[in-house]
């Protein structure tokens, strides 16, 4: 792939997608309908359909079974937790520069499809990375807590 740097690989990069149907500029590519690609329509649908709530999760009999786990089956279910936790940190960290990068595109006025959605996806992660923090806090040994996820990220 080109780099926006330089602009001989970006100039490549432009001719290849001219030659590509899906990427080819069409004066009908902002409406919906007809679907041209049923697959990509079904994906969206699938993304749709994904939507859930806290609601519909019964957690009630999880803290009975976490009773009956072994230790080590404790211990395999919280270094799973703590990779959570740290994956949420880390999407956080290096999501924020790409939004920025489309927020820049917002104060300018421009692609307001783009930006918008880049608005709603940026809640998304603003609220998982703000969910890892505040689940943190919670943590009675954060320090130790954080070696320990330090560890499983070396």
């Amino acid at each position: 792939m080109g780099s926006l740097r330089n602009g001989t690989e970006r100039g490549l990069l432009h001719e290849e997608e001219k030659e590509e149907p899906i990427l080819m500029e069409q004066s009908q590519r902002f409406c919906m309908f007809p679907i041209r690609y049923p697959q990509i329509w079904e994906m969206y649908k699938k993304a749709q359909a994904s939507f859930w709530t806290a609601k519909e999760v019964d957690l009630f009999l999880d803290f009975q079974h976490w009773e009956t786990l072994s230790e080590s089956e404790k211990h395999f279910s919280s270094t799973s937790f703590a990779e959570t936790l740290a994956f949420a940190c880390v999407e956080g960290i290096f999501f924020s520069g790409s939004f920025c990068a489309i927020f820049w595109l917002k104060k300018g006025g421009m692609m307001p499809g783009l930006t918008f959605s880049n608005e709603l996806i940026s809640i998304d992660e603003g609220l998982r990375c703000d969910f890892a923090c505040q689940l943190y806090s919670l943590l009675q040994k954060q320090l130790l807590y954080m070696a320990k996820i330090s560890s499983h990220c070396a």
